[in-house]
């Protein structure tokens, strides 16, 4: 950042302003959804990774033992159907069992597990037998699918990065987990899947990172063009930027273009403290790049934080990006 002028607005900008009233990009309940299904992941994944290595299998996160993401969930909503299960004797239950886990317990364990197991996973595979994502009305698979957390399931998993030849199988979740939520992310960005046949791998990143560049730049234009006509239709990063101050920075947990392109910021006034589009990480060295820039013996992961209870530094570029945002807020 420039040294010369202080900082007197920094804004902490989050999925809200690219949202679907904003620039329609995946947030909130849906891109929790979208990662629970992991639907068309793979494609992705096989579009940017040799799966000769590593090979996440289909379907949906889940397993039908993952019980405790359901417990989770449940302690965290504060209303609906998932906080009345609160008074639910199934769920009182296993939390005594929690604080006095002995043998003599194990049965409210199992009914907990047994809940989980009927109304949540099996109910979401028939869903994905029949190739939807849209939970009943009033059900509390709905419920929990727009408010399920992950964050104990994701933090338990990022150890397992340390080795992931000798955690293949925890390592094949995280990278489903990781291509379903890009892809979330980017499924507004028209591309072209079909067009990548018969190209290299290195062909393919390339051509994926150019057209990815592309993709962000039309929305960006079309939005400004929209905003030109509509006034009261700009976004909040189109706002910011007719403050035409350069005191101002944004610090933003959004992975896009967006934070710049229609803000006008430079770079140096915009901190990305949660990853960005075009950067992915070798899931053996750790090391961070442009897509194009890796090898093709590297097995690739988007560089995302997700919504978990641990953000690992890897690499020296997150600690610039909060370098910055701290310099934002000391300054502001």
């Amino acid at each position: 950042m420039s040294e010369k002028v202080k900082i007197k607005y920094a804004f902490l900008l989050g999925a809200g302003c690219e949202a679907n009233a904003q620039l329609e990009i995946s947030s909130g309940a849906e891109f929790k959804k979208d990662i629970v299904f992991s639907k068309g992941f793979k494609t992705l994944y096989g579009l940017l990774n040799s799966e000769d290595k590593f090979n996440p299998n289909k379907g949906t996160c889940l397993s039908w033992n993952s019980h405790k993401i359901f417990f989770q969930t449940v302690s965290e909503t504060e209303s609906g159907k998932l906080h009345e299960f609160k008074e639910n004797p199934i769920y009182i239950d296993y939390l005594k069992y929690l604080t006095n886990p002995k043998k003599e317990n194990e049965d409210k364990k199992e009914k907990f597990k047994d809940y989980y197991k009927t109304y949540i996973y099996d109910e979401l595979n028939n869903l994905a037998k029949d190739n939807s994502i849209v939970a009943p009305e009033n059900s509390i698979l709905k419920e929990f699918l727009e408010n399920v957390s992950l964050c104990s399931f994701l933090d338990g998993m990022f150890s397992s990065l340390r080795y992931p030849t000798k955690y293949e199988i925890t390592v094949n979740k995280l990278l489903k987990i990781y291509f379903s939520a890009y892809k979330s992310i980017i499924k507004k960005f028209e591309i072209n899947y079909e067009s990548y046949k018969n190209k290299t791998l290195h062909e393919k990143r390339k051509c994926f990172a150019n057209e990815l560049r592309f993709a962000q730049q039309t929305i960006m234009e079309n939005k400004k063009k929209d905003s030109e006509k509509n006034p009261k239709k700009k976004c909040y990063y189109e706002i910011i930027g007719e403050l035409k101050s350069t005191d101002t920075a944004i610090i933003t947990t959004n992975y896009t273009d967006f934070s710049m392109g229609l803000s006008g910021l430079p770079e140096d006034r915009v901190s990305y403290i949660h990853g960005k589009l075009n950067l992915f990480e070798d899931i053996q060295s750790k090391r961070v790049c442009s897509l194009e820039d890796f090898e093709n013996d590297e097995v690739v992961m988007p560089f995302l934080f997700l919504p978990s209870g641990v953000k690992p530094i890897v690499c020296d570029w997150q600690i610039q990006q909060y370098e910055k945002a701290c310099r934002a807020i000391r300054e502001a």
